[in-house]
């Protein structure tokens, strides 16, 4: 999929990625999202913390961008190991809070980072494109931050919905 280039473009994928991981949601148990690792060694809850810790930080970058203060970022961007050793100190800080917690707390910086987004400006000539990374357009950024990144987990949570409703093959709550 090609990245979003303007506003509603950016804003259609993330408001379409975020339902569909509602969806998903919806379809499982307590259980099936304390309790089974469906990526990896995560759960659903320590995905959605971990979509919450990179959504909070694009919030802050946009956040940033809007008020005109530059977006700092490191030459190249995060190493691929920065970015492991922030999703292990973030899942550790995560790992002992209850599920509805973890729900509210994403909701909550959801809505705050789509209401950030939402006041993005329409022309992409705009001044605030110019303050990302030295005037690197931020699309990718936004992209990997939201909807990319909806998708990316979604696609474990689906195959692991697909695995569980098979015929013959026992789900969650015991049913055959």
């Amino acid at each position: 999929m090609a990245l979003a280039t303007d506003k509603s473009t950016l804003l259609e994928r993330a408001n379409a990625g975020w339902s569909r991981l509602q969806r998903a949601l919806e379809m499982l148990t307590e259980k099936e999202m304390t309790e089974f690792q469906i990526d990896g060694n995560w759960t659903v809850k320590d995905i959605l913390a971990h979509i919450a810790f990179w959504e909070d930080r694009l919030l802050l970058r946009v956040s940033d961008a809007l008020a005109g203060r530059p977006v700092e970022r490191q030459p190249g961007g995060l190493s691929e190991a920065a970015v492991d050793t922030l999703n292990e100190e973030n899942y550790r800080a995560h790992a002992d809070l209850d599920l509805h917690t973890v729900l509210g707390k994403s909701a909550e910086i959801h809505n705050s980072l789509m209401d950030a987004l939402m006041r993005l400006p329409e022309d992409p000539l705009d001044d605030f494109y110019t303050v990302w990374w030295g005037g690197e357009p931020p699309w990718a950024i936004l992209a990997g931050d939201s909807y990319a990144h909806y998708e990316e987990h979604l696609t474990a949570i689906e195959a692991y919905l697909e695995r569980r409703d098979k015929p013959g093959s026992q789900n969650a709550k015991g049913e055959v």
